[in-house]
């Protein structure tokens, strides 16, 4: 996946933030939105993600971090069907803007 290079959970992420069909956040680097399990303290303002630094994202605008590539199927609870577009989502760990 062009998303991320390195390797692991470490690998770097960079695209533009973006919405699956079903509506759900995601990061797109040009090969389609690819749904994004957010960092632990990312909220919802309106149209905008807050992220746990304060940075605030919408739809559009470049974002950079650190994270990988998981099943949805190693998730205790399961992954939103509007969320799941693919068998795999982004666990990010760090994300700003670029």
């Amino acid at each position: 996946m062009s998303t991320q290079s390195g390797s692991g959970m470490d690998a770097q992420v960079r695209g533009q933030v973006a919405l699956t069909d079903g509506g759900c956040f995601a990061i797109d680097d040009g090969g389609g939105p690819i749904p994004v399990v957010w960092p632990g303290g990312t909220s919802l303002d309106g149209d905008e993600l807050v992220l746990p630094s304060g940075a605030r994202v919408a739809v559009g605008d470049e974002v950079e971090g650190s994270g990988g590539e998981v099943s949805t199927s190693d998730f205790a609870e399961p992954v939103p069907e509007a969320c799941s577009s693919s068998a795999k989502v982004l666990l990010v760990h760090e994300i700003e803007p670029a």
